[in-house]
């Protein structure tokens, strides 16, 4: 499909290479939701994929044609170049919330686009064209009525913070409290976005709590316009990593300690009533030897990846495939099979799927496989223990990114 950024061959399988401008140079950063998102060093941001929110995403809004996530016109299946606001800036970090993507650029700036329904923006969007009167199905396909659509009082093409059809097309700064915050790199999800300053500070805004922010939750999601404003994470310092899951977060310091915390919202834009918002370090890496100490994390939509310095590569959350071992899924445990034995340089979890680069330049992936996210003949059964994917020509694999029903890759090609 379009996602995939290759005009000339759409097909979800096998694993291809995105056809990017000649000019465009190595690709240094890659994300991935619906849509793809790709960093060059030139600085330069490069979309494709669904500039739309419908197909997914959950109770909270009823879908939009033109959400915006791409920050740009022109075809959504080319990756083209996003300008704008970032013509005179280097982009050096991507992510790709459900709808909406942030970067944060050399100069330590923050900037976003796509839908903002719930202030995960951080800035003022564009009210677009309101859904119809008896039009009460949101992108999920849940027909039961939507009661924080119908009390957006915005009119078409004025500002906003949140509302079905609160969006922008195109980046928009964001902006912190203090002046002097300069932000190294990113994350997003469905409803809220994250950014790390340079002193190892998380800053968060949209729908979450995380850390047990002194806004109620309530009022973040009774105001967006309060739920945009960048607010600091409590309890956590020297952070070198973090990424959002869909309503999950997990975070990495610079000491090695993997931390994790819920936001407090459920996936269908309400307050989770019986959450636990507060911190959680995770022993299993606390104070650990050097053998076992994390140097890479990510978030899917309910389960979390860890690699280690010595090798082992950790999985826990919701159980499924995706985790790729057996045992308790709420407890950090080693993944094995033809891993176990390959360290790990990169690792991506999506929706219901995890993506591992390792030290030897391949890719594994297990979970769902139904839309070839594995690079591996599609399958409603999914994979149970991790399976090779063929990157082609590839002589080395950098980074792995991991999407809705979709990967991406950074690889060392043979020519």
């Amino acid at each position: 499909g379009e996602r995939v950024g290759r005009p000339s061959n759409p097909s979800s399988l096998p694993p291809a290479r995105v056809e990017l401008d000649e000019s465009a140079g190595d690709v240094v950063a890659i994300a991935a939701s619906g849509h793809t998102a790709v960093v060059v060093e030139r600085g330069w941001l490069y979309t494709a994929g669904r500039n739309a929110s419908s197909g997914g995403g959950g109770r909270g809004s009823p879908p939009i044609e033109d959400s915006g996530q791409l920050g740009r016109g022109g075809s959504s299946g080319a990756m083209e170049r996003v300008i704008g606001a970032l013509s005179d800036e280097v982009v050096t970090s991507v992510a790709c919330g459900r709808y909406h993507t942030v970067v944060s650029t050399e100069s330590g700036a923050v900037y976003s686009f796509g839908l903002n329904d719930a202030g995960q923006l951080g800035t003022a969007g564009v009210m677009g064209k309101l859904p119809t009167n008896g039009v009460t199905c949101d992108s999920g396909g849940n027909c039961d009525g939507l009661e924080r659509a119908s009390k957006v009082e915005a009119k078409e093409g004025s500002s906003c913070f949140g509302g079905s059809s609160c969006r922008i097309g195109t980046p928009r700064r964001v902006r912190f409290s203090s002046h002097t915050v300069e932000v190294r790199s990113v994350a997003a999800g469905r409803y809220s976005s994250a950014a790390i300053a340079s002193d190892g500070t998380v800053y968060v805004w949209g729908l979450n709590s995380c850390g047990d922010s002194e806004i109620g939750r309530d009022e973040l999601l009774a105001d967006a316009s309060v739920a945009a404003i960048p607010r600091v994470v409590n309890g956590i310092t020297d952070v070198t990593q973090v990424d959002i899951g869909y309503t999950n977060m997990i975070f990495l310091t610079s000491s090695g300690r993997v931390v994790t915390c819920n936001t407090g919202f459920t996936g269908y834009a309400q307050v989770q009533a019986n959450a636990d918002v507060s911190l959680r370090q995770h022993i299993t890496f606390a104070d650990a030897p050097s053998t076992q100490r994390a140097f890479d994390v990510a978030a899917g939509r309910c389960h979390y990846v860890v690699a280690t310095e010595g090798g082992g590569l950790y999985t826990w959350g919701c159980d499924g495939a995706w985790l790729g071992r057996d045992g308790d899924p709420l407890k950090p445990a080693q993944v094995g099979g033809d891993l176990a034995s390959r360290a790990a340089v990169s690792v991506a979890a999506g929706e219901y799927f995890t993506l591992v680069a390792t030290v030897d330049g391949e890719v594994y992936g297990m979970g769902a496989a139904g839309n070839g996210q594995l690079g591996v003949q599609a399958s409603n059964s999914g994979h149970n223990s991790p399976v090779r994917v063929n990157v082609g020509d590839a002589v080395g694999t950098l980074a792995v990114a991991a999407g809705y029903q979709h990967s991406v890759a950074i690889v060392r090609s043979s020519d």
